[in-house]
């Protein structure tokens, strides 16, 4: 073969065709030895032999020799006319003459002050040591320091051994004003080796906002696996999806072969089921080192795209939203027009400005809204406005922030409006309410494995506008409008032993008010309790759970009722609701402080709503707009559009297999089960569920079979240890049947 051919052999090769000898080409030849001939002969072909070259060793015409081929031609070199000597001591000596000198203070030309402390040098010595030191003495002298990238990293070390405060000052403000996509990395490395945790910090910071730049250019491969990993836990990665931080880990690791064993520590912070499947299959599942290395990655996406209705219970860290944006979301209302909003609007911090995110299916009020996992929940409500509640609407909605998209749940048994959902245990609990048929006593709960609704134990009478919150494992109802009147009564409902237990009464009874729980208090506050005459109410009480008493605290400034609640940056914070005593929809924004109970106005809705929600979801950094507020007020749907259909859901509902299956995994779900000969077996089917095992990653586990059963077969309750803390004097009772029985259960008496 050609590899074997020796040098003598290929030589002699040369030399005869040299001399115009011929030799026939055959298995023993390399053609590239027969390329090189011709390149050195100046008779270079422009295109290879008809049949192309034989031997393997060229391919579509492009040479592949090796570079010993030919030895070299050595180059006819005179004798020099004189040889150097060099003395290797001779520096040394030097040095440490002239260091003798230094601590003779003999010759010595310039003093340095460290510390208070003088040093006495050589000026020339100094001048000629390091850049960075001339530039430290030039500032010593004028009080100016020249920086630029070039001289940065001796400046600062000059000025660390010289304890030069204010030069280490100027370097790092140099450094955090310098840092662009070209020198980013630099200064990290920088920051780093001199620990400067402010440029460090402002660096990173760059990166997150600019990684999408980044990846374009060479600088991303000098990054250490340190800035690599800590660049992937983080959660301010901007303006980059996480298919692009896919393909930006894989350049890396391509990079260097050294790498290759970093493949799986940095996959893992990947977050593989944000990622579109479409996308997966396309650009991640034929990657090498995913098909093998990490298969399991790509297991657990697919395992989490083909259970959509699942998806709020199968976490680990790679389900959850890359962002620090946190958002106060108001979910629907209605205007002094009775127009009915569709629309979310996601507030900033401040609340000086908002986002609109995707609005609903169709306009809500009196509607209630969950938050499982960053999942938002809609449940029920009105798409017209109607104090009676003979709109009343049984949808279920939820909102994916991570895709941008709504999916249609199982509709609730009942249709409710003015009613109550909590979230425990994964479970969301629907109670009370009203609808055509009157007021709602009954509860029924959510199970995300199956999709199914089921009724648990009811009140006693049918209860509306009340409120609620979750403290433990306990569910925690206040007041509402049932037999006629308001009430102050508190309820505490335990899902585990599915019982009610009566806890001690607020000082003021009241309806259409908010409540919410923080620490080990619950917060309630408006509302009304006027019956012929509606009265906003100020008072504002905590109930502590461990003391099973109420507290009187700071009175609402403007009081309102059925406005928003929700818990954000340590503060209770109330928004929109309609003020009786101005007969009108407010667009205020109240926030309380627990902490020095006092209260604060830190900005305004863009319009007056009632009837409105409030949660609060970390939104992705794609869909902020940088807060634009609406030119000409809210947009809403068309009011011929709220007209109900047969089933009770609005004309302008979303088509149902667009809602169910928004990522049209229809067609995707046999590619996906095929990723992996060694999967955990079919997805799906009976009872079985997905549930996040311990190492945080999404392992399959068996629901529980009747553990929520209907009404009728559910078994008798227990009082247990989480129900301590609800059991008081009032004693216990089971719950009651769906609906009232008598007349004063039905609708409003003509006083609600």
């Amino acid at each position: 073969m050609a590899d074997n051919l020796s040098l003598s052999s290929r030589s002699s090769t040369l030399a005869a065709n040299q001399k115009g000898g011929s030799m026939g080409l055959s298995g023993n030849i390399d053609p590239a030895a027969i390329l090189l001939q011709q390149q050195l002969a100046g008779g270079v072909p422009s295109k290879p032999p008809a049949g192309g070259y034989t031997g393997g060793a060229l391919q579509n015409g492009t040479a592949a020799a090796s570079t010993a081929a030919i030895p070299p031609i050595p180059e006819v070199v005179k004798a020099p006319e004189f040889q150097l000597f060099k003395e290797a001591e001779h520096n040394a000596e030097l040095l440490s003459g002239l260091n003798e000198l230094r601590n003779e203070n003999f010759l010595c030309d310039v003093t340095l002050m460290a510390d208070d402390k003088p040093f006495s040098a050589h000026r020339a010595v100094l001048a000629a040591t390091t850049e960075g030191l001339k530039h430290i003495i030039n500032y010593v002298y004028t009080s100016e320091l020249k920086l630029n990238m070039t001289n940065i990293r001796e400046v600062l070390a000059a000025a660390a051994h010289m304890q030069l405060k204010a030069a280490t000052n100027f370097s790092i403000t140099f450094l955090k004003h310098e840092i662009s996509v070209f020198n980013c990395v630099d200064i990290i490395q920088i920051s780093e080796q001199f620990e400067l945790p402010e440029v460090e910090e402002k660096a990173y910071s760059f990166i997150a906002q600019h990684l999408n730049e980044l990846v374009k250019t060479e600088e991303i491969q000098k990054l250490s696996i340190e800035n690599m990993s800590f660049l992937l836990d983080s959660n301010g990665l901007k303006n980059v999806s996480e298919l692009e931080l896919f393909e930006a880990t894989r350049q890396w690791l391509m990079f260097d072969q050294n790498r290759y064993q970093y493949i799986r520590p940095l996959m893992e912070k990947i977050r593989f089921p944000q990622i579109p499947p479409r996308d997966l299959l396309r650009y991640v599942n034929f990657v090498d080192f995913m098909r093998i290395e990490c298969n399991y990655l790509l297991l657990e996406a697919s395992n989490y795209h083909m259970l959509p209705h699942s998806q709020p219970i199968l976490q680990s860290v790679r389900t959850q939203v890359r962002s620090n944006d946190f958002r106060m979301v108001v979910v629907g209302g209605v205007d002094q027009q009775d127009r009915v909003s569709n629309q979310l609007l996601a507030l900033t911090p401040d609340v000086s400005k908002s986002d609109f995110l995707p609005p609903m299916h169709e306009g809500l009020c009196s509607h209630c809204v969950a938050v499982l996992n960053n999942f938002l929940y809609v449940l029920g409500g009105q798409n017209l406005f109607d104090e009676r509640g003979n709109t009343a609407v049984n949808s279920v909605v939820r909102y994916d922030p991570r895709f941008n998209i709504w999916m249609r749940i199982a509709s609730m048994n009942d249709k409710r409006a003015g009613f109550t959902v909590s979230v425990v245990d994964n479970r969301l609990y629907a109670l009370g309410g009203v609808n055509a048929a009157g007021r709602l006593s009954s509860m029924e709960c959510y199970s995300l494995e199956d999709d199914r609704w089921r009724y648990v134990a009811s009140v006693q009478t049918g209860l509306c506008d009340h409120a609620e919150s979750v403290h433990g494992n306990l569910l925690y109802v206040s007041g509402g409008f049932k037999e006629g009147r308001f009430s102050n009564q508190l309820l505490a409902y335990s899902p585990r032993h599915d019982t009610w237990h009566e806890r001690a009464p607020m000082n003021v009874p009241r309806g259409w008010h908010t409540m919410i729980a923080f620490g080990e208090n619950i917060f309630v506050t408006g509302g009304n309790a006027g019956l012929n005459k509606r009265v906003d109410i100020h008072e504002t009480e905590i109930y502590s759970v461990m003391s099973n008493q109420w507290t009187m605290v700071s009175p609402l400034p403007l009081p309102q009722s059925e406005g928003g609640v929700c818990f954000h940056n340590n503060k209770i914070v109330i928004i929109g609701g309609y003020s009786w005593t101005h007969q009108k929809c407010v667009n205020t924004i109240q926030a309380y402080d627990p902490a020095t109970d006092t209260w604060e106005r830190p900005g305004n809705l863009p319009i007056e709503l009632s009837g409105v929600k409030a949660a609060v979801l970390s939104i992705p950094y794609s869909l902020s707009s940088g807060g634009k507020k609406p030119s000409s007020g809210m947009s809403w749907p068309p009011r011929s559009s709220r007209s109900l259909n047969a089933s009770g859901m609005g004309a302008n509902s979303l088509p149902l297999g667009s809602l169910n299956d928004p990522m049209n995994m229809g067609g995707l779900r046999d590619s996906l089960g095929s990723m992996s000969k060694t999967g955990t077996g079919g997805f799906g089917g009976g009872n079985r569920g997905y549930a996040p095992s311990e190492v945080g990653s999404i392992a399959p586990s068996m629901s529980r079979p009747g553990t929520f059963g209907d009404s009728a077969s559910r078994a008798q309750s227990i009082a247990g240890d989480d129900l301590g803390e609800a059991v008081g004097a009032r004693g216990s009772y089971r719950g009651a049947p769906a609906f009232g029985s008598g007349p004063s259960e039905r609708g409003y008496n003509g006083q609600y």
